[in-house]
């Protein structure tokens, strides 16, 4: 058995670390390819710390367990339960998107991705603060507890696709769509777990404006949620959302219309 590791990623998050991190992806990607242990919007592949050990003879069992904790802290991977008995302590984990683009050697992508985060998070605490007071206009106005979509022009909101555009033109609209929302959810986890098929069927048969009050309400029947509990965006962009669809949303809390105006007071 032989094991390598990537030397840039050895480099900033230590040997053992490269080492694991690069067998759970390449389990990862192969269960993605199989379709296998597909739960809560992500692929996840399993391993006890005794497995660990057989695996890595020259690791000691704390220095697995530093790795792996480490590559949690560093948000590389995620670690949960998917097993059938409860006295079964294997334990499962997923690459966030981040580990994916960290294994792939897109470096700057993954700083990229943090710096937009933590941008995205002060923004949004500015605004509920009152304090954004230069902002350029950006595609929906966000208070506290709603979002609106007056920023919109009519043929955004008919998806100005009457008109016949190719494919390529559609999977850029539909890829613009998605980025829009993706950043008004709550716990962005998941990314890359969101299908084309999925992005394409909130396009086409959802829309952007209901999908935004499709977040609202989330948000507000979220609210107090410790985040560990809050669902994936992966799982909600998926199929978690249609709860929360005009149709099902309403007839759950006997409402009519599809306005904000029609909802409950909140």
């Amino acid at each position: 058995m032989e094991h390598s590791f990537d030397v840039k990623i050895a480099e900033k998050y230590g040997i053992n670390c490269a080492i694991i991190l690069k067998d759970i992806y390449f389990w990862v990607k192969k269960n993605i390819a199989n379709e296998k242990h597909f739960y809560d919007g992500m692929h996840w592949t399993y391993n006890s710390i005794k497995a660990f050990e057989e695996m890595y003879p020259y690791l000691s069992k704390n220095q697995i367990a530093g790795a792996l904790k480490k590559l949690k802290d560093e948000e590389l991977i995620v670690e949960g339960n998917y097993n059938r008995t409860s006295f079964d302590r294997t334990k499962w984990y997923a690459l966030t998107e981040k580990g994916f683009l960290v294994v792939e050697n897109h470096f700057d992508d993954a700083k990229k991705e943090e710096i937009h985060f933590l941008k995205s998070e002060m923004e949004s605490q500015e605004i509920k603060n009152g304090r954004h007071e230069n902002q350029k206009p950006i595609p929906y106005t966000i208070t506290d507890n709603n979002i609106t979509d007056n920023n919109f022009s009519d043929s955004e909101r008919e998806h100005d696709d009457v008109v016949p555009i190719s494919a390529t033109e559609k999977r850029k609209r539909v890829d613009e769509m998605f980025e829009r929302l993706w950043q008004l959810y709550p716990r962005k986890m998941g990314k890359a777990f969101v299908k084309y098929k999925a992005r394409e069927n909130i396009y086409d048969n959802v829309g952007e404006e209901q999908f935004v009050r499709c977040i609202n309400r989330f948000k507000d029947a979220s609210r107090g949620t410790d985040m560990q509990y809050i669902m994936y965006g992966s799982t909600f962009f998926n199929t978690g959302y249609d709860d929360f669809l005009d149709i099902n949303y309403g007839q759950a809390n006997g409402v009519t219309g599809t306005d904000d105006e029609c909802l409950p007071f909140r």
